[in-house]
């Protein structure tokens, strides 16, 4: 038990002191592999390079504790609440890895889609409007991830500057040189005749199904932000007219009774 309280005091200030933490911080500093073993010579490496060299015996106490004593220490062994954490830490660990590997695997899905796309037309060729959506995936894709969706949206708006999900010819032609493609300009019609009307404005809903979700998610969460932002505002204002208030009622610097010293601070 005192190697342990020793062992939180090393290792606990980046954990805020927390015991099971602390002690996995340990483990986790000798345990380089992760298979929740130590052998003797990790075990005092691990001890030296804390600072405590005289705990190296603890080892064989700690191995004994399954009757085997075959030079191997556990996590188990060695602490219950840090073996806790340690598991709950790998588990979450293994889960990022995996959504990484997921995400590059789409994206390397993803450009080799283009590079497949460019052996068989010319990408600077854009004769459909699928051949248009796959270049601004690309012009608009890099910061998230080559997501179709997301690329589209964030063409979108970068030329939807007012957010009311729509654009005149004028916008959609500025945006289209923008972006480097002004043969696009030509497509306006195409998107804007999908609804019947054609009437010179262009919807997102005609633009992309896709980018339209997206954008929606987006604006809804920006709304409620900026919604949040204001009732703490509101809030801040309330106060700050009590407080006017109250200096006109009181001398502030007048302190009588307990309750004038709490209204002070």
């Amino acid at each position: 038990q005192d190697l342990k309280k020793r062992l939180v005091q090393v290792f606990g200030k980046e954990v805020g002191f927390d015991r099971g933490e602390a002690l996995a911080a340990a483990w986790r500093s000798m345990d380089k592999s992760g298979d929740l073993k130590l052998t003797k010579a990790e075990w005092g490496h691990g001890m030296r390079s804390a600072g405590i060299p005289e705990a190296l015996k603890f080892f064989n106490k700690f191995d004994s504790k399954d009757g085997s004593r075959d030079g191997i220490l556990t996590l188990e062994d060695f602490d219950a609440q840090a073996l806790a954490v340690v598991t709950a830490q790998l588990e979450r660990e293994a889960a990022s890895a995996a959504q990484k590997e997921k995400e590059i695997d789409k994206q390397m899905k993803f450009r080799e889609g283009l590079e497949v796309h460019a052996l068989g037309t010319d990408q600077n060729k854009i004769e459909t409007v699928q051949d248009l959506k796959k270049r601004l995936v690309q012009v608009f894709g890099k910061e998230v991830g080559f997501d179709r969706g997301e690329a589209l949206a964030a063409a979108w708006r970068s030329m939807d500057k007012s957010g009311d999900l729509k654009l005149t010819k004028a916008e959609w032609g500025h945006g289209m040189r923008s972006a480097g493609i002004p043969e696009a300009l030509k497509f306006f019609n195409k998107f804007d005749s999908k609804d019947g009307s054609r009437d010179g404005i262009l919807t997102l809903e005609d633009f992309d199904a896709q980018a339209l979700a997206v954008v929606t998610a987006q604006l809804e969460r920006e709304a409620a932000s900026a919604a949040q932002k204001e009732k703490e505002i509101d809030k801040q204002m309330k106060f700050r007219e009590g407080l006017e208030v109250h200096a006109l009622g009181t001398d502030q610097n007048k302190i009588e009774t307990v309750q004038d010293l709490k209204k002070r601070l």
